[in-house]
C-alpha cells in the first residue's frame, strides 16, 4: 500500500514537471502564409523570429519582409539577412 502511494507521489511530481515545462505562450512565427495582398505586415515584437538567423525581432530599426509570390511572408531582423536568406533561394528571379 505505501510503495503504491509512493509510487503515485512520484508519477504525480513527474507529470506536474513535464506539464508545468510546456511553453503555453504564443507560439513563435517564422512564416505567415496567404498575405494575398502582398503588403507588408505589422510586426509584433518577440513574437516574430527571424528566418534568416532565428532570433527573436525586438525592434523595427533595420528590419525587413520578403513576401513570396504565393503570399508567404518572411521576417527578418536586418537587411544583411534578408540578403543571405535570398543568396539561399532557389528561385532568386521570382
Amino acid at each position: 500500500m505505501i510503495k503504491s502511494l509512493i509510487s503515485l507521489i512520484v508519477f504525480a511530481c513527474i507529470a506536474f514537471t513535464l506539464i508545468s515545462a510546456v511553453d503555453m505562450g504564443e507560439k513563435k512565427i517564422y512564416v505567415v502564409k496567404g498575405n494575398q495582398a502582398k503588403e507588408p505586415l505589422e510586426i509584433i515584437f518577440d513574437r516574430y523570429f527571424c528566418s534568416q538567423d532565428r532570433v527573436p525581432i525586438t525592434e523595427s530599426f533595420n528590419t525587413a519582409q520578403a513576401i513570396r509570390p504565393n503570399g508567404d511572408t518572411y521576417f527578418f531582423n536586418d537587411i544583411g539577412s534578408l540578403f543571405l536568406w535570398l543568396e539561399r533561394q532557389e528561385d532568386k528571379d521570382e
